[in-house]
């Protein structure tokens, strides 16, 4: 057996039933920001009065970040797509940065 080349990054485990319309993708993405590692590994689940359901396997929080869900239509099944951020907005011809 290989070994797990995340086993160094901790895990955070989060619970869908709580998190109203947020996507997994933009869970991960808000958690990059509040200063997460991009490789803790981040794992799904649905907590009922049954026990605890697993959505997804575990995955880094750079591969969650990376991509969009697209929800089941005609052309298929729910499947996670390449996300790609909107550019940053300028204004006044300046960087934001350089907007003082």
């Amino acid at each position: 057996m290989s070994p797990n080349k995340h086993e160094q990054f901790p895990i955070i485990t989060h619970d869908l039933s709580t998190t109203g319309t947020k996507s997994c993708c933009v869970i991960a993405r808000d958690l990059i920001k509040a200063g997460e590692d991009p490789e803790t590994l981040l794992e799904f689940i649905r907590r009922s009065p049954d026990g605890t359901t697993p959505v997804f396997l575990p995955m880094p929080l750079r591969w969650w970040s990376e991509r969009r869900v697209r929800e089941a239509d005609n052309n298929g099944p729910m499947r996670f797509e390449r996300y790609y951020a909107a550019p940053e907005v300028h204004h006044g011809g300046q960087h934001p940065q350089n907007a003082l």
